[in-house]
């Protein structure tokens, strides 16, 4: 059920509801001084709530006094709504509750009298340490008070901002951290208070120097917002120095003379106003500024390679030794790397990922430089394979070219010794199953059956085989083992007189021409 009061609804209070607020009005009849922080700060000329407590004073001589409070009520001020507060604890009823937003949560108050909802609030939630500051917020801030509000304490230090130890560490166990030592409080991965390799964000409180650092992956959420709702002073800003500390480089493997990460901790941190404000997160900020560095050290004209926060200076080739790349990923990646002049910054990378970076720019140039023909480096480029994979296939086909170039090629040659140099030169450019594929289509002639036969033994493949070859293939075969298995193992220089002996043991009386 719902009352219209002039634009606004009143709804009626649960039960639950209506007890919780007559409990706190009883506790303000019995003491409306509660609504007014302690002192904590002796050395204040004079206390800049002694105006209020007076008339707090004048207030408490008609407690009992219904009708006066029903008067008193109708004033706009903290008297007033004290009055109004004291109506609800005598008549012990508060059947009808208006609702309001307060951070982003909808709240419900008793109406009484003309008092600012705000101050109603206050005492109808008086042990609420967020808002019971509502109560007395214009009388702080028109004074510039600094006013401390926890679970256990209300405290107002005057002109000077001196948050308490107990305030300090209300909050710091209120936003989950933890007590380092006597200056600090961090989360749970930071377990020193040296700025934390997961990047982190630290606010120090100036009064104090006391440090509140909360990693990266522990940044949820405005901890100043959290902070700040908690007290109340004229500039929090100039209370609550905000810094972030990067994780670009968490350590340096190089001794540089000029080093960056000196640069990194004295960079001013941006972005604060949005932060303030509540507009981005603790982790937004840390991406922000990180961002922020991240570009600036991508501007700046050197040579510098950082991977997963450690820094190698200008020295690439410890960096790539930490990406643990084969042969061939090693070369290709030194290419790259000696063509840069500018830094690269990187994490949970591979030498394939590396490659992809920078393969679009300078994949071409590496292969047609290692393979020396600019069409077949297209072709290479030009392939879906991965950059590894296109590397290593290039590389494969250099060393077959190479090995190709250094042998002799025939002129001529007959279906057998055609046969005999094509296995051959298979094994030696492609390898094993290369050259058993070439097997496979031997001429149908005893005498290259026998020489395939003595292929296949000097390469050990010949147990499976045995069924398709006659006895007398196979006896010849192995009496040409030995010299199959000399040609296959032949240096370039050798390998004319070893396929002309593997002929000639075979039968056949062609002499080999080299072209």
């Amino acid at each position: 059920m719902a009352k219209k009061i002039g634009s606004s609804f009143i709804k009626t209070a649960s039960k639950t509801q209506e007890n919780k607020i007559i409990e706190n009005a009883k506790k303000v009849l019995e003491n409306p001084f509660s609504i007014l922080p302690d002192c904590g700060n002796k050395s204040c000329r004079k206390c800049y709530f002694d105006g209020v407590r007076n008339k707090i004073k004048k207030l408490f001589r008609y407690a009992d006094n219904r009708d006066k409070l029903e008067k008193l009520s109708k004033r706009k001020d903290l008297i007033g709504a004290i009055a109004g507060v004291m109506t609800i604890a005598h008549s012990e009823k508060a059947p009808y509750l208006a609702s309001v937003n307060i951070n982003g949560k909808e709240l419900k108050y008793a109406v009484r009298g003309k008092a600012d909802k705000k101050k109603l609030i206050a005492l109808e939630y008086i042990n609420n340490p967020l808002l019971r500051l509502l109560g007395i917020g214009d009388i702080a801030l028109k004074k510039k008070l600094h006013i401390y509000s926890w679970d256990k304490g209300f405290v107002c230090t005057g002109l000077e901002g001196k948050p308490p130890e107990e305030f300090i560490e209300f909050l710091a166990g209120n936003i989950g951290l933890r007590k380092l030592d006597d200056k600090t409080f961090a989360c749970a991965h930071i377990n020193k208070k040296e700025e934390s390799e997961l990047g982190c964000l630290k606010i120090k409180w100036m009064y104090n120097g006391v440090d509140f650092l909360i990693c990266k992956k522990c940044a949820t959420g405005n901890t100043f917002s959290k902070i700040s709702k908690y007290m109340i002073e004229p500039d929090q800003k100039r209370s609550l120095d905000v810094k972030v500390i990067p994780s670009i480089i968490k350590s340096c493997k190089n001794k540089c003379s000029n080093c960056v990460k000196k640069d990194l901790e004295n960079l001013e941190t941006k972005f604060l106003d949005e932060y303030f404000r509540g507009i981005i997160s603790d982790h937004e900020l840390i991406e922000k500024n990180e961002k922020e560095m991240i570009d600036k050290i991508k501007n700046m004209n050197r040579r510098l390679f950082i991977l997963d926060g450690n820094c190698f200076g200008d020295d690439p080739s410890a960096f790539i030794e930490t990406l643990y790349p084969n042969d061939v990923e090693k070369v290709s990646i030194e290419f790259i790397l000696d063509k840069l002049q500018t830094p690269l910054i990187v994490s949970n990378m591979t030498p394939n990922k590396l490659l992809e970076l920078f393969w679009k720019e300078y994949g071409l140039p590496f292969l047609e430089e290692i393979l020396d023909d600019k069409d077949i480096a297209h072709e290479f480029f030009n392939r879906k394979e991965k950059p590894s994979d296109i590397v290593s296939m290039a590389y494969e086909y250099k060393k077959k070219q190479d090995m190709l170039s250094k042998l002799p090629k025939y002129e001529n040659l007959s279906k057998i010794a055609s046969f005999a140099d094509n296995v051959a030169k298979a094994y030696k450019t492609e390898g094993l199953e290369k050259a058993l594929i070439i097997l496979k289509n031997k001429p149908d002639d005893t005498r290259a059956k026998a020489i395939a036969y003595a292929f296949l033994l000097a390469l050990n493949k010949a147990r499976d085989k045995r069924w398709q070859y006659s006895d007398t293939e196979a006896e010849f075969g192995g009496f040409l083992k030995e010299y199959a298995l000399k040609l296959l193992n032949s240096k370039p220089e050798e390998y004319h007189q070893a396929l002309q002996a593997l002929l000639s043991a075979a039968g056949l009386t062609e002499t080999l021409r080299k072209t």
